[in-house]
């Protein structure tokens, strides 16, 4: 499952980064001075209009009220998180805060800015579509009626060192063909999802965290592909991550914990989702890894532990590949397929499990339901004590 052109688009993300950002917090470029410095009581959308292509647009410690429409490669610059702060006016209910219509390759920098009261459901933050070629360095989006953050079309974005909280309707939105790439950013306390990316939208999170979002942590559909490294999925509301469709999800050195409903990650359609040197653990729902319908799952050299019920549940035609991997201290199963001599009513198995390595599968059945079933089924784990795996 491993796909080498996936992690191609993060490299060209990275490379995207340091051509057009100018903060030093993203790119190696040094900083370009202030074209102008706008006071609060004077026009973004004017100075925005007036100035020439490639101009930096620096703002004070203030708030400057005002819906604004980019159409044209430029610098927002503010003086940093908590100081300068972009808020939507009343009157524009329905339209983002912070428009960025890219109609050409348009490379725009946001920095040091604080969006907010985005009003309307449509009132999202910040919106990219189009071309356009975004970098958002140490900024915030919060507060937002809409979603904080929507990126569509065949937009680039790359966040750092930034912070996508408190917006009603989600936190990042991503459709399209986008490339979307976030490095040191967290998307945090949404009402709704906490990220969400679906069409052939390509996504990397690197270092970053997603969590205590009001339903799931993330959920990814349709064909697009979003990978993890060293990030965490955590104490979201609903599941941690839901992926479904053509889906494809990898994580490295990741963790998915304390979400609070159903499950950890589900994974179902025909989703393909790979796991390495990850966790999966302390998600009070029922399962920690639910793999449904015709999707494939790779666990490989990863940890489920201290889930729900079951650490591990497979059903329909789903397959599972473990390869050097944990599956310890779960309630109840710690790998189980949906069959009725696992204590389920109906037999709703056909896929495939397979193991390759050293696996460990220990400590499960905590709560002593499983006493009287064994092991069942064909696999390697026979001589445990009673259930810790139950298989055809």
């Amino acid at each position: 499952m491993y796909n080498l052109k996936f992690f191609v688009v993060g490299v060209v993300l990275f490379i995207v980064a340091m051509a057009i950002g100018n903060s030093g917090q993203v790119g190696l470029a040094q900083p370009q001075a202030c074209t102008m410095t706008l006071n609060p009581n004077q026009s973004l959308q004017a100075a925005i209009d007036q100035v020439t292509d490639g101009a930096v647009i620096c703002l004070l410690a203030a708030t400057y009220q005002e819906n604004i429409l980019v159409r044209r490669s430029l610098t927002l610059r503010g003086a940093g998180q908590e100081q300068t702060f972009i808020k939507g006016q009343d009157q524009k209910r329905g339209k983002a805060v912070l428009d960025i219509d890219g109609l050409s390759e348009i490379p725009v920098v946001l920095e040091g800015l604080v969006v907010s009261q985005g009003r309307g459901s449509l009132g999202d933050g910040v919106r990219i579509d189009g071309k356009a070629i975004v970098a958002l360095n140490n900024s915030k989006i919060s507060a937002n009626d809409g979603v904080g953050l929507r990126i569509l079309g065949s937009a680039q974005a790359v966040l750092s060192n930034s912070l996508v909280s408190s917006n009603d309707l989600g936190g990042l939105i991503v459709t399209g063909s986008a490339r979307v790439g976030l490095t040191n950013t967290q998307v945090s306390e949404n009402h709704g999802i906490g990220l969400q990316a679906a069409g052939s939208a390509r996504l990397v999170l690197a270092d970053s965290q997603v969590s205590e979002s009001g339903l799931a942590g993330l959920r990814v559909f349709e064909n697009a592909d979003i990978g993890l490294s060293n990030t965490q999925v955590i104490n979201n509301r609903g599941e941690g991550f839901v992926v479904l469709d053509s889906a494809s999800v990898r994580l490295a050195n990741s963790r998915i914990t304390g979400n609070k409903f159903f499950a950890g990650l589900i994974a179902f359609g025909a989703a393909q989702v790979s796991l390495f040197s990850s966790q999966i653990s302390g998600n009070p729902g029922i399962d920690g890894l639910r793999v449904e319908n015709s999707a494939s799952v790779e666990v490989r050299n990863s940890v489920v532990e201290n889930n729900g019920a079951n650490g591990v549940l497979v059903k329909d035609n789903a397959k599972l590949g473990l390869t050097d991997s944990v599956i310890r201290n779960q309630a109840e199963w710690g790998l189980t397929a949906l069959l009725k001599q696992c204590g389920f009513s109906f037999d709703g198995f056909t896929g495939q499990v397979s193991f390759e390595g050293a696996n460990i599968i220990e400590g499960n059945n905590k709560s002593g339901t499983q006493n009287s079933k064994g092991n069942p089924g064909n696999h390697p784990f026979k001589g445990l004590p009673d259930g810790q795996v139950c298989l055809p």
